[in-house]
Order: C-alpha cells, then structure tokens, then sequence
C-alpha cells in the first residue's frame, strides 16, 4: 500500500468501491483501525490543508481546532519532524503531547501531502521527572540514574506502537513493523496470512492463545501486560489492549491489537523502587558513627516490644551518655568531638553482641543498645564491658570534672513487657536511671525496674563496673 492509498483510508470509505470487494474490506478495516487507536492522527493534502483526521483526533480538538496539531508548521515536506508542546486535554489538564509529521509520497516520489501522529507522553514526562529527582537524591548512583534516563529518552521517541488485526481463526491480516519486531520477527510480511502457531514456539502461542480465544468467542474488550523477546534478544514490556470487530457485511468477526511498549517505565520504575529501597535501608543509619540511628531503634523497639510481649519474655535498654561531651567540644572543637563519636561508636560495636542486639545512635552525646531476651544481672555484665571498652581508648578529657580521660554514664532499664504499658514507658525508665547516674556523679551505672504496683526503684548501682547496690 502506497502513501495515498494509505491517505485514502483515513477518509470515509469510497462509495465507488464494490462493498464485497476486497479493496472495500482494506479501506474499512483500515479505517477501522485508524478510528479505534489511541493516538491522535491527521493528514494534509500537498497545499497544507486537512484532509482527513481519526476519531481520537476530532474528540480531542473539538471546538478547539485553531490550536490543534494539524496547525503546527512544518517547512521542509521531504523530511520527518518531531514536535513536543504542552496543551490542556477537553477537561483543562495540562498535557504534554508529542507529534510525529512524515511526508506522503506519490508514485512518482512527489510530496502529496503529510501524516501526523500524536501521542500524550505526560506520563512518561512525569515517570522521567521523578526519575531525575531520584537522581538528585542518590549522587552515588548519578551516573547510573543518568544512563537509564537516556535509554528512557531514546526510547520515548522510538517508533510507532505495534498493531495487528487478525480474524476469527486467528490468521493475520494486517500489522507493522513493530508488531513483528515485538515477536522477534524479521518482517510483518512473514506474519500476514498465517497463525502464530505457524512461526512461534507453542509456550508463546499458547500464551497468546488464550487472550485471543477470550476477545473472539466472549466479545471481550481486555487489557493487560506481557512480555516479549524481540529481534535483537532482548526482553520488552508492552500494555497491550485487545478489542473484536465485527463486520457489518460479511458478519465475521475478529480481533484488534494495540500495544504500548512500556519497557523504559517498568526499567525506571524497577530502578525507582531500587533506589527507594536503598535509600530505606540508609536511613536506618548515622552517618557520622556508621551505627544504626535513633528511627532504626524505634522501628526495633516496636517489634520487639511486641514479640516480647507475646511471649512474656524479658528485654533490656541501656542508654549511655558521654559524661561532660558538651565540655569536651568547647574545649577540643565540634571536629574533634565527631571524631571521638565516631571512636566511641566503633568502640560500643565491639562489645561482644547476638545477632538481635543493636547498638544506635540516640542524641549528639548519647548511644542506647537493645538486648532481647536479656535480664539482670546479665544486662550489667553488658554496662560493665561498655565501660572498660571506653576506658580502653583512653581519650584525654581536661575539662571532666569526674576523670582526665572520657566516661561514660549508663542507664539501664530491664523488664518483661505489659500490656497496660506503652515502649515510651520502657524508654522513659532508662532515661529517668541515667538522671540517677549523672545526679550520683556520673562514670557509673545505674539500674531503674518496676515493681509488682508499677512503681519504679533503683535497682542497682555501679560505679564504673563496681557494685555499689545495697
């Protein structure tokens, strides 16, 4: 079929054709389908007036065809262009629209008009800014985040979608290059007049099969996402919509494809989720000590106050406090002090830990470990190596009034959960033992339960890891 054939059939069917003959049948099912796509498409006769346009075309431009995408001006009518512009859809929302105009050549290779195609690419403009803002986000995987938004580009400006009609016994009657390409398929011509069964394994037909068979014997309009192998091996994504025609004259029925290829959003979208989940996972951490931060002890804490507390099972905090640290940075600059917390940190890493313990972050000075299935007095066993860990970096601290070197105040909370209680309550008991700890001198260690009325006592008190409980 030549440009003007193909001109011709975007335009009523030709009442000067036989409506058995063949030629009719072409024109309808041509029209037929120019009518049942999405995209918006318009012809222009060699002077530059319309001369033909698509149903999708005429809904969106109604009574706004002054500013529709025929009026674009194109100076060279050999060539293709690609114009992208923003407009409103009929209900006022901003889209983006993309048209792509190619000339119609005669038989004689003289131009005798265009064709424009339009597509509304908001979506993919919106899926590309997100992208880029995720980009921003996560400069360490700039470079990467950039290529794919390249490959997103190229792909967004690739060719037209793939189509295919085929009748009641499935044999293909018509469909385009990108059709075939989306089957792996050299040439559409390949396909025309034959079944898939004939050119695919039987796991594709099969596939296929079943999707077909639902639109021909049902009269099912369906949508939905596959995947496909096309020329080159690789795996693409299409949404794919399949709607039955029947014609009015020979009453035979049969099926539309359309299909969108999908494959630079699902490889943004899988990127963004990627993205998503490691920037998940980095804010579960300080950046400074390289210890989990004060949100990740929360969402633990939650989960393992409610184990706990479906197994009645004991668990304990330790808050622990850098005695004088407000001092030491007066004295040493706020650079130096991130240093020691970053020393202290690794250092608290180093206490013989299970694999449920954490130690994290808590304020600029302070650091709380979670020990599951943990109680006295074995939680002191723990206070106590924390602070020979710390008295083994021997830090130099002139302006302690307690030590010449760094210390460390630890308040300790033990208990099976309640359910009259809530996990702020738990936290709220350490903090009130390590007020204990810093009122009684600091560099030691003081232990604060409950007892059976709910009442909380100072269970203990060590001094640096020295018993001093009566």
């Amino acid at each position: 079929m030549n440009e003007l054939a193909a001109v011709n059939h975007a335009l009523p069917v030709s009442n000067n054709i036989a409506p058995s003959s063949e030629g009719y049948i072409k024109d309808y099912l041509a029209k037929f389908a120019l009518d049942s796509i999405s995209e918006l498409v318009f012809f222009k006769d060699a002077n530059g007036q319309v001369s033909g346009t698509n149903r999708a075309y005429d809904r969106f431009w109604l009574e706004r065809e002054a500013e529709s995408c025929a009026k674009l001006s194109w100076d060279d009518q050999t060539s293709r262009a690609t114009v992208k512009r923003w407009t409103t859809l009929p209900t006022g929302e901003s889209c983006l629209l993309e048209t792509h105009i190619s000339a119609l050549m005669g038989d004689a290779g003289i131009p005798i008009g265009t064709i424009g195609i339009t597509h509304d690419v908001t979506e993919w403009y919106n899926t590309e800014q997100s992208f880029l803002y995720e980009m921003e986000r996560r400069q360490n995987m700039e470079i990467e985040l950039a290529q794919r938004d390249t490959m997103l580009q190229s792909l967004m400006n690739a060719s037209p979608d793939p189509i295919a009609i085929f009748n009641q016994n499935r044999v293909h009657e018509a469909c385009n290059q990108p059709y075939a390409d989306s089957l792996g398929i050299a040439n559409p011509d390949m396909l025309i007049g034959q079944r898939l069964e004939n050119l695919l394994p039987i796991e594709l037909v099969e596939r296929f099969k079943q999707s077909d068979l639902e639109v021909l014997k049902e009269g099912k309009t369906i949508r939905f996402v596959d995947t496909t192998e096309n020329t080159a091996g690789e795996l693409n994504w299409y949404d794919i919509v399949k709607a039955p025609y029947t014609d009015p004259l020979s009453n035979t029925t049969g099926c539309l494809l359309m299909a969108r290829d999908i494959t630079a959003r699902m490889h943004a979208e899988q990127q963004l989720a990627q993205a998503n989940a490691e920037l998940e996972q980095l804010s579960f951490f300080d950046e400074l000590t390289k210890v989990a931060n004060r949100r990740r002890f929360e969402v633990e804490l939650k989960a393992i106050w409610a184990l706990h507390l479906r197994q009645s099972s004991p668990f304990t905090i330790i808050i622990c406090d850098i005695d004088y640290f407000k001092k030491y940075n007066q004295l040493y600059g706020r650079e130096q002090g991130d240093i020691t917390l970053t020393k202290v940190a690794q250092a608290l890493k180093s206490v013989p830990l299970r694999g449920a313990d954490l130690v994290a972050r808590y304020l600029d000075g302070q650091f709380v470990f979670l020990l599951p299935e943990t109680k006295m007095p074995g939680c002191l066993h723990i206070a106590d190596k924390i602070h020979q860990v710390i008295a083994d970096l021997n830090i130099e601290h002139a302006k302690s009034p307690i030590s010449d070197k760094l210390t460390v105040s630890l308040g300790v909370s033990s208990l099976i959960p309640r359910r009259s209680m809530l996990e702020s309550e738990f936290i709220a008991l350490a903090e009130d033992a390590l007020a204990q700890a810093k009122e009684k001198g600091r560099m030691q260690t003081q232990v604060q339960l409950l007892n059976d009325d709910y009442t909380p006592t100072i269970h203990a008190s060590r001094r640096g890891g020295v018993d001093e409980s009566n």
